[in-house]
C-alpha cells in the first residue's frame, strides 16, 4: 500500500471509505481499467481484501465491474466519486439533524 500516498488515504477515509476501499479506488484511478489480479499485485494486499473492497466500491457507485472473463473494473471519475461521497455525508447530516431535533 506504500504506492498510494497516506495523505490521500486519510482524505478518502474522512469521506467514508475504509483503508482498503481508499487504496483500491486510487489504484483503479491509476489503472483506468484493471483486473483484480492487477490491483492485488500493485498494492500487495490480500485477494479477499481486494475483492471485498471492489464489491463495496461497486455497491457505492464508485467503481464499475465489466462483465468479462476475467472481470475488469474501472473507477468512476474522481469528480463523480467525490460528489457521491459528499452526498452521503450531506444525507447523513440531514438525518442526524432531524433526529437531534426530535430529542
Amino acid at each position: 500500500m506504500e504506492s498510494i500516498p497516506a495523505s490521500l488515504v486519510k482524505r478518502l477515509n474522512d469521506l467514508g471509505l475504509s483503508n482498503y476501499e481508499a487504496v483500491v479506488y486510487a489504484a483503479l484511478v491509476l489503472y483506468d481499467n484493471a483486473e483484480a489480479k492487477d490491483i492485488i499485485e500493485y498494492l500487495s494486499i490480500s485477494k479477499p481484501s481486494v475483492y471485498e473492497a471492489l464489491d463495496r466500491l461497486a455497491e457505492r457507485g464508485l467503481a464499475v465491474k465489466r462483465v468479462s472473463k476475467p472481470a475488469r473494473y474501472s473507477a468512476v471519475s474522481p469528480e463523480v466519486a467525490i460528489d457521491l461521497l459528499m452526498g452521503n455525508h450531506r444525507k447523513a447530516a440531514d438525518q442526524a439533524l432531524v433526529a437531534l431535533k426530535k430529542l
